[in-house]
């Protein structure tokens, strides 16, 4: 018996054989590709954040505890980077999201208190850290800015900030930080001509049109500038750690973190309520500081801040400098006491 070939059988099958073999192919293709985008990307990101890392981690610090410190970081790409503050929680926290192709994968710190404008683009950052003291040690304040905004501080009203981030090459004793992009003319027509600059002036120069920020002291400590809509807001200060928070921080950003520190302060002021009961029962000190009145004070503070995101600011300027005088007193009564809460 004699048996047929299906020539017709035949192709049918390697043309499907064919098919399945090229879909496979091309599975592999992409599958491959798209692992190794895939793993170049993860590398990016968690690149980006190692860099990051002295914000995202609770135990990373740079320089001494309590002493202003600097330092600059750098990225291997532009990066888009956004932050933003809550006051949920017990302390609160600062949220901080990198924009990539890949992924915007939000991350919040709670033990941080870092001041930055809500969007920022670019490779190369300087990182500022000042101690905040009310009158204790109460955190260190981050300033977070681009390096390629160049920052200029016009005329004498900034003759500290000029010894402490500037540089003298004529004072042999100079301690100054010399951060590259801070600039300290006599003049605003001598500030940096090309780039992108910011004009930081003295109320002397309140007048100047190109003046994009105005830091007002004396009576009113405020610092004068727009939010992102454009609408000028008063960022009320107490001390220098301060100032320089609302100079590089977007309103928002800088009063949602003043009130996460004065809830913070409140719980140090339990902490030093008892250590001050136990040293009067202890050592028969005789102590009396007036926490409760910087506690009342920073709830005050809290409250104001809360009511100004409804528009109501006047209370906010006698709420800061209550708190200051408040932790003026508690400072001078425990320099005099025999027995030292802090």
């Amino acid at each position: 018996m004699k048996i047929r070939k299906d020539s017709r059988g035949q192709a049918e099958f390697s043309w499907i054989f064919a098919l399945i073999v090229g879909a496979l192919i091309l599975f592999f293709a992409f599958y491959f590709i798209g692992s190794k985008l895939l793993e170049g990307n993860l590398t990016k990101s968690l690149m980006t954040e190692h860099s990051l890392d002295i914000l995202f981690n609770p135990f990373s610090y740079f320089g001494s505890l309590g002493a202003t410190s600097a330092k600059t970081m750098d990225l291997s790409t532009v990066e888009k980077i956004n932050f933003s503050c809550k006051t949920e929680e017990v302390f609160g926290y600062d949220s901080i999201t990198v924009w990539t192709k890949e992924a915007t994968q939000p991350r919040k710190v709670y033990d941080k208190y870092l001041f930055s404008d809500r969007f920022i683009e670019s490779k190369n950052f300087q990182i500022i850290s000042k101690s905040f003291n009310m009158p204790w040690r109460v955190a260190d304040l981050v300033y977070f800015f681009p390096r390629n905004i160049k920052y200029c501080f016009i005329g004498p009203n900034f003759d500290d900030t000029r010894k402490e981030f500037g540089s003298d090459e004529s004072d042999e004793h100079d301690t100054g930080m010399n951060i590259s992009n801070f600039y300290f003319p006599e003049s605003i027509n001598l500030c940096p001509p090309d780039g992108e600059v910011v004009n930081i002036c003295g109320e002397n120069g309140a007048s100047n049109s190109k003046c994009d920020i105005i830091v007002y002291s004396g009576n009113d400590n405020y610092v004068l500038k727009k939010n992102d809509s454009g609408v000028l807001k008063k960022l009320y200060y107490s001390d220098d750690a301060q100032m320089y928070a609302a100079i590089f921080s977007d309103p928002e950003v800088y009063y949602c973190n003043m009130q996460r520190l004065t809830k913070r302060l409140q719980y140090q002021i339990e902490i030093y309520n008892a250590k001050m009961q136990s040293l009067n029962q202890g050592q028969n000190c005789g102590m009396y500081i007036p926490l409760d009145g910087l506690d009342i004070s920073a709830k005050t503070l809290f409250d104001n801040i809360e009511g100004s995101k409804q528009n109501i600011w006047n209370p906010i300027k006698g709420a800061f400098s209550d708190i200051k005088s408040k932790a003026d007193v508690v400072k001078y009564q425990n320099d005099m006491s025999a027995c030292k809460l802090f």
